[in-house]
């Protein structure tokens, strides 16, 4: 694996034709540690950390609409490590925040962000979601260094999914606000730049060994792999793991269990591969078995 130099923004990248990796350990599984318990920024630099983490999609959406700064702040009040973002390009160039291309499903307002200002989006209001509520945090699409200065403040993670091509502004704004510790960003691997080449941590999708085997050496040491199958895998962690890296993987599939009767079991089938960084729908059933020892603080 060749040298990279250190660049601070840690860099979740999702490649088009890539394959997960993680580093195996043979520290024993500590269940004592809670998620407050780790500085998560350490964590995410170093590739021997292999603290489970939990990140909440699109924030903790069950207590405040998805990506807005309200979810980031329930995120953080939960006990989950990071917060999961989408980010999008306004047509001035600004970005902000927003799953969907168009605003049609989440806001009073119709339209496509990258066709609208940053300007006319402001005057949109965010319609949607359980514990809406009226307050400026929950009814306005907020901008993506509000989301940064407000991560910086709370010390949690950021996973960035970014669903614009404008890297170079990603970057810009990760610096600005002093967030190259926290903010983990995702992006298809054939859109990577000049702004985002040697030295970031990269977490790259791939489905199989045979497509982890076409980039695994571009990866840096500290660097993710997210499994891109909807289920567990055993045999492309196992090949992640040979590869000295770590493993990211929505855990969707395995949510099912906590809502419906309480129990990790949909979970536990996932832990056991090797998952360390788990995105999840349930972000406060994942904190509360690692805060009890129910589930092992520890990637297996």
């Amino acid at each position: 694996m060749r040298a990279l130099p250190w660049i601070p923004a840690l860099l979740v990248t999702a490649c088009t034709a890539a394959d997960p990796t993680t580093q195996d350990t043979d520290a024993e599984t500590d269940t004592t540690a809670t998620p407050e318990s780790i500085d998560v920024a350490v964590c995410l630099r170093d590739p021997t950390c292999h603290h489970m983490l939990v990140a909440a999609h699109r924030g903790y959406h069950a207590e405040a609409p998805e990506n807005t700064l309200a979810a980031v702040r329930a995120s953080a009040a939960l006990g989950a490590h990071l917060t999961e973002a989408d980010v999008r390009d306004t047509k001035d160039g600004q970005l902000v925040l927003m799953h969907d291309s168009s605003i049609d499903r989440t806001t009073e307002g119709t339209g496509e962000v990258s066709q609208m200002t940053l300007a006319e989006l402001e005057q949109v209001h965010l319609d949607y979601g359980v514990n809406a509520g009226t307050s400026d945090e929950t009814t306005r699409i907020p901008t993506f260094a509000e989301l940064l200065d407000l991560a910086v403040e709370l010390h949690i993670g950021v996973y960035v999914d970014t669903k614009t091509d404008k890297l170079d502004l990603v970057t810009a704004a990760i610096h600005e606000a002093g967030a190259e510790d926290l903010a983990v960003v995702r992006k298809e691997f054939g859109a990577l730049g000049p702004a985002l080449t040697d030295g970031s941590l990269l977490i790259c999708q791939a489905g199989t060994p045979q497509q982890l085997a076409e980039f695994v050496d571009q990866m840096p040491p500290w660097g993710f792999i997210e499994i891109d199958n909807s289920g567990p895998d055993p045999a492309m962690a196992d090949a992640i793991k040979a590869a000295g890296l770590r493993i990211q993987q929505d855990v969707f599939l395995g949510d099912a269990s906590w809502p419906i009767n309480g129990t990790y079991d949909g979970w536990n089938l996932f832990i056991p591969t090797g998952v360390q960084m788990m995105q999840s729908e349930y972000p406060d059933g994942l904190v509360q078995g690692l805060s009890d020892g129910t589930l092992p603080t520890e990637a297996q």
